[in-house]
C-alpha cells in the first residue's frame, strides 16, 4: 500500500510541475483519420478556451503534413467539429486564415494587426515556433501542433504559446488513484 501511495504521489506531482504530457493525459475533442501514427493539434482561442484534436494516419510512403491533418480535422462548420478557414496562394501554398469551434473563433486579418501563431512541440508543454507553414511541416508519429492568436505589434515571431487542455492536477490525481485502486483490487483477487 505504501508503494501505491508513493507512485500516486509521484504521478500527481510530476503532472502538476510539468514534465510534458502524453496524448492520454490530454482532453481530446475528437479524432480524425485512421492508422497507427498519431499527432495532436491544439487550438488556443485565449481566455482558457483551448482544445485538442487528434489525427491518425498510416504511413504510405508519401509525406503527411500538418495541412493534411487540418484538412482531415476540418468539419466545415458541422456541429461539434473544428472549422478551419484556409486558402491556397499560388506562391505560398496552403494558408490558414482562422478557426472556429464551440462558439469560439479566431482569424488572421492578413497580418495587418493580428495573425495566427503556429507552434510545434514534442510534449504539449514546451512550444517552439514551427518555422514552417502547415503545408511544409511533415508530421511524425507523436508530433504536436499548436495555434494561438498573435498581434503584429510583437513582430512576426509568435510569443503566445498555446495552452494544452489537460485535466487539472486534482482530477488527474483522482484518475490515477482510481486506476491504482483498481490494480490493487485486481492484485488481491489473484
Amino acid at each position: 500500500m505504501k508503494k501505491l501511495l508513493l507512485v500516486v504521489f509521484v504521478l500527481v506531482t510530476s503532472a502538476s510541475i510539468g514534465f510534458g504530457y502524453t496524448f492520454d493525459q490530454v482532453d481530446i475533442e475528437y479524432w480524425a483519420g485512421s492508422g497507427t501514427n498519431e499527432a495532436l493539434c491544439v487550438v488556443d482561442f485565449g481566455s482558457g478556451n483551448n482544445y485538442a484534436y487528434g489525427f491518425r494516419w498510416e504511413t504510405t510512403g508519401a509525406d503527411v503534413t500538418a495541412e493534411n491533418m487540418l484538412l482531415a480535422l476540418d468539419g466545415d462548420g458541422a456541429s461539434g467539429t473544428l472549422d478551419v478557414q484556409y486558402h491556397y496562394d499560388p506562391t505560398w501554398g496552403f494558408g490558414v486564415d482562422g478557426f472556429s469551434y464551440d462558439g469560439n473563433s479566431m482569424a488572421s486579418d492578413g497580418w495587418i494587426t493580428t495573425y495566427l501563431g503556429y507552434w510545434s512541440s514534442s510534449d504539449g508543454e514546451t512550444w517552439e515556433p514551427s518555422n514552417y507553414g502547415a503545408g511544409g511541416r511533415v508530421l511524425a508519429n507523436g508530433d504536436w501542433d499548436g495555434w494561438s492568436y498573435e498581434f503584429t505589434a510583437n513582430g512576426f515571431n509568435p510569443i503566445y504559446t498555446p495552452s494544452t487542455p489537460v485535466p487539472e492536477p486534482a482530477t488527474l490525481g483522482l484518475m490515477t488513484i482510481a486506476g491504482g485502486m483498481g490494480l490493487l483490487k485486481r492484485r488481491k483477487k489473484a
